[in-house]
């Protein structure tokens, strides 16, 4: 889609491009999905090279305000780091989320993040909604440490619930053939932690809202 649309400067059209149906679980079967691949590189410099940075946002922008009209909520997943997309989505999206690892290489991300919103306010950026300690070691003090850290720092907004390392996440892509229940995929802690966590970021969004 982003080729055609930016590099191309054709009428593509982005739903075309969606996968319905992308859920393993059975309670959860409206989920569709536009995913992108390992080319997202190339095309990211190709459109510096060819200094297409205005069509990539108007392209962005574009697809935001049609799906806004068919999608209760539109979730963007981007590396980490600031790319030419990835500021593209930041500022036409209405929100950001910052899954951060409690470490130091993460909180330093999270200061630059905010130093980046904070340039050039005429071009519009997202509202931030708030910190998720993600990937947390429960038996390791220095994560820990960088928890309570993180937590200390009003700015961070830090969601209440953190995300802990276990295997049932890691494992969390492998899709099932057949569809499974919430409690079979996230079982324990782990799915009464994802379930806090998306209470919590609903109340947040209505808050906003």
């Amino acid at each position: 889609f982003l080729v055609g649309a930016v590099l191309k400067q054709a009428s593509e059209k982005w739903q075309d491009f969606v996968v319905a149906g992308v859920s393993d679980i059975d309670d959860a079967r409206s989920i569709d999905l536009l995913p992108s691949d390992t080319h997202l590189t190339l095309f990211e410099r190709e459109v510096s090279k060819g200094e297409h940075e205005r069509e990539l946002r108007r392209a962005v922008g574009g697809l935001l305000t049609d799906a806004r009209r068919l999608y209760d909520l539109i979730l963007i997943d981007s590396a980490p780091g600031l790319s030419v997309l990835t500021e593209s989505w930041l500022r036409e999206a209405d929100f950001y989320i910052s899954p951060t690892r409690p470490d130091y290489i993460s909180t330093r991300g999270l200061k630059f993040l905010r130093q980046f919103r904070e340039r050039d306010p005429d071009m519009g950026f997202a509202e931030p909604l708030g910190v998720i300690i993600n990937m947390k070691d429960a038996h390791a003090p220095e994560d820990a440490q960088y928890e309570e850290w993180l937590r200390q720092d009003v700015e961070n907004y830090c969601f209440r619930q953190p995300i802990l390392r276990v295997s049932s996440l890691q494992a969390a892509t492998r899709f099932a053939p057949r569809p499974r229940s919430y409690w079979a995929k996230y079982p324990g802690q782990t799915g009464a932690s994802l379930r806090e966590l998306a209470a919590e970021l609903l109340g947040r969004l209505a808050m906003a809202q």
